[in-house]
């Protein structure tokens, strides 16, 4: 995860088994970032390497930027994953840091509840 020009912490292609299958999503690609933070969600709530979940949004909030240079939308304002990230926060105490999109973590459920019914 991070950029071409710059090394990162954690060298995926070095860790990878000999032969292990490895998929690359580029910033340029419009489901890219709204994958890796449905990805980051899922792995904070197996309780995953928080290093790990950090800097995947980190990754995902990057491409976003990347793809606003090109002129193009960015894949966090895709509606289509909200419900996958309302889907895999129910249930979670709190979202992991830096994930800002929807949710329906314990953090954020009282807040939403609260909102929609005027209380």
């Amino acid at each position: 995860m991070g950029p071409t020009d710059k090394p990162v912490d954690l060298d995926y292609y070095a860790n990878a088994g000999s032969g292990e299958p490895v998929f690359v999503l580029h910033g340029r690609d419009r489901y890219a970032s709204g994958l890796v933070r449905l990805w980051a969600l899922l792995r904070h709530a197996d309780g995953d390497d928080t290093a790990s979940v950090a800097e995947a949004l980190l990754c995902a909030d990057t491409m976003d930027n990347w793809a606003c240079r090109l002129g193009r939308k960015a894949g966090e304002s895709d509606e289509r994953f909200e419900a996958f990230y309302v889907v895999a926060t129910d249930g979670l105490n709190e979202h992991p840091v830096g994930f800002q999109s929807p949710c329906y973590c314990g953090k954020c459920r009282p807040w939403k509840l609260s909102a929609a019914t005027g209380q």
